[in-house]
């Protein structure tokens, strides 16, 4: 006998008033048979947890394969597990009974499940979490759901979850599941979800003390004490969390944990603590500088305090959301798309207060593109911005616009700045928080360019970039800040003496220890050929710098190289290229670029080079060899 093509495993326990709208949405998929011989192509394996009301006999409808068994303790994983072990289709998907499927998608399903094209052994799909019964506020973020049956597929965790998923992934955000959790059902949806926190954060607990390192937990743990308000535990553990986060060697693929950082944000501001939750913002954006969230949490804080700084997180919120980042993003759990009305409102009066009418049109334009009649209009900008709408809308085609029109560089390829781009790096340490291997040699071939280079650095950590750079320059000047200074952030002591490690004694390095924001540049008394900007990545650590250097350049043939342009070679850090493009004088931004491979940003004069606009993914154009030799200090 033929195996199925799809399993389709599920655990369920009181689902009465889910599990038949789940199953009706997903009847065509459950039902599929093979064209020339009628043979199913789909099981359907339902395990019951303890049921007592009438989820039982409505799964019966559906299938025979009905399993009852209770587990206790109560192991989510375990009864998934269970029901996988029953599975004999070529691909399992999991789903649960508070979910839909959207009827739009039934034949990209159906594609991607009997289609032999799609091999991969991991498909995401895109899961819309619905707030209100009305369904106008939700969030979405994709998940795994749709797996390769093999022997050694499981799932770990005994709350919340998570299969073991292996690569090549397939992202298929055009399939959607709708999530309701428990919004029909009133007041008893109020206390299952009651019972679902008393019952998980004990669990969540228990295996925090077993296992303090575990970061899955970790970030479950955080959001639990979030979604119960208990702030000061959210803080307590949220931190723990980032210190065992600078640990790993991070990569896109653990996007849905950044959650835990919009979660400290706004418990920081819970407790009205803007300091720690600017510093967390900052943080963050060390993995990721498109987290939408937090800048409109830190944009509400802010309104009516100080408006300046209000608008000035909405609109980074904003850049973020016009711009296309990588699918990983969609990993996190995000909003934003919901709350984008009512702050283009916000913004709209804004601008309209300060007589701003063209900018108060854009704002309006956007949001009523967006409105979807959630909320109401405010018809007197509406009508003091006619003309500027309409221009808007006949020369965008309803398409967002930026403040420069610009959502990207263009990128230079390497080999055209450089076409003999070889170089040797003498220090190099491989370790997190350094810049790559690319970016230092880009420096490194920027300052043989000049017979005698002056060279400028600002934020040199363990010095790899400035002692390479050292080896070809005339002179290097570093700027960092103080270990004093660096003691009043509560950094840990052995960051700090991780410090210039690599540069304290080049002869021809001069370090300078003090915070660039209130450095006087001034005392320098000097011009530069090249200058490295590498300290704070915040939209305000960028701004500062940028426009306290731009001065100093000797002349026209210097350049300014701003590291961390990009979060990744091909995807850009929206808030580090707004301080830039604010940094500069609007009509010098031609002079600027995006160096392939690295997350170069430059500023280079007099010159014309054939550039083009990123994507993600980029196919390769060319090939480095890297040769390594190690030596112990």
């Amino acid at each position: 006998m033929e195996k199925p093509k799809l399993s389709i495993c599920m655990i369920v326990k009181n689902e009465e008033g889910n599990l038949q709208r789940c199953l009706d949405s997903f009847l065509p998929i459950i039902q599929m048979k093979d064209d020339k011989t009628l043979r199913a192509l789909t099981e359907l394996i339902i395990v019951d947890t303890g049921s007592t009301d009438r989820t039982v006999n409505i799964a019966k409808k559906f299938t025979d394969k009905v399993y009852i068994k209770e587990f206790i303790p109560w192991d989510f994983s375990k009864a998934r597990n269970y029901g996988i072990g029953k599975a004999t289709g070529d691909k399992i998907m999991y789903m649960d009974a508070d979910e839909e499927l959207r009827q739009k998608c039934l034949y990209l399903l159906e594609d991607i499940i009997l289609n032999p094209k799609y091999k991969e052994p991991t498909v995401f799909v895109n899961l819309y979490n619905y707030y209100t019964s009305d369904l106008k506020q939700y969030s979405e973020m994709l998940q795994p759901r749709i797996f390769k049956n093999e022997k050694d597929f499981h799932f770990e965790q005994a709350v919340h979850n998570k299969p073991i998923c292996k690569a090549p992934y397939l992202f298929a955000p055009h399939i959607i599941f709708n999530h309701y959790g428990y919004i029909f059902q009133g007041e008893k949806g109020e206390k299952l979800m009651d019972n679902k926190m008393a019952r998980s954060l004990p669990m969540l607990q228990k295996e925090f003390k077993e296992h303090p390192n575990n970061l899955h937990n970790l970030t479950h743990l955080v959001k639990t004490y979030y979604v119960i308000k208990d702030f000061k535990n959210t803080i307590k553990h949220g931190e723990i969390w980032a210190k065992e986060m600078r640990k790993e060697n991070y990569n896109e693929g653990w996007n849905a944990f950044l959650e835990v950082f919009v979660k400290l944000v706004g418990s920081y501001l819970a407790e009205n603590d803007i300091e720690s939750a600017e510093r967390i913002e900052r943080e963050a954006c060390h993995y990721s500088s498109r987290i939408s969230q937090i800048y409109l949490m830190l944009g509400n804080y802010w309104t009516n305090r100080d408006n300046e700084k209000a608008k000035k997180y909405f609109d980074i919120a904003l850049d973020i959301c016009k711009t296309k980042g990588s699918l990983y993003e969609r990993l996190l759990i995000n909003n934003a798309r919901i709350v984008l009305p009512e702050i283009l409102n916000w913004l709209a009066i804004y601008e309209f207060e300060k007589k701003n009418y063209e900018k108060a049109g854009e704002y309006m334009n956007l949001g009523i593109g967006l409105n979807n009649n959630r909320m109401p209009i405010r018809w007197d900008i509406w009508a003091a911005t006619k003309n500027t709408r309409a221009s808007l809308i006949k020369g965008t085609d309803s398409q967002p616009i930026m403040k420069y029109k610009i959502g990207q560089l263009p990128t230079i390829d390497l080999l055209e700045l450089f076409p003999d781009f070889e170089e040797e790096l003498t220090t190099y340490s491989f370790l997190q928080g350094t810049s790559s291997i690319t970016d230092i040699m880009l420096l490194k071939k920027f300052a043989k360019s000049y017979p005698a280079c002056n060279y400028l650095e600002i934020g040199s950590f363990r010095g790899e970039s400035i002692i390479n750079v050292s080896e070809v320059a005339n002179h290097c000047t570093s700027l960092s800040l103080s270990p004093e200074e660096m003691k009043n952030m509560n950094i840990s002591k052995e960051y700090i003496g991780m410090h210039s490690v690599f540069s304290k004694n080049a002869k021809n390095i001069t370090e300078i220890f003090h915070n660039s924001r209130t450095f006087d540049f001034n005392k320098l008394g000097q011009k530069f050929d090249l200058i490295f900007i590498d300290g704070d990545h915040s939209y305000e650590g960028v701004l500062n710098d940028t426009k306290k250097i731009f001065n100093l350049r000797k002349d026209s043939t210097s350049v300014i190289v701003w590291h961390d342009y990009g979060f990744y070679t091909e995807t850009v850090r929206h808030p580090v290229l707004k301080a830039i493009l604010d940094g500069i004088p609007a009509e010098k931004h031609k002079n600027l670029y995006h160096v392939s491979n690295t997350i170069c940003a430059v500023y280079i004069e007099n010159k014309k080079f054939l550039c083009y606009q990123t994507k993600f993914p980029t196919s390769p154009n060319k090939k480095f060899s890297v040769k390594v030799k190690t030596s112990k200090i």
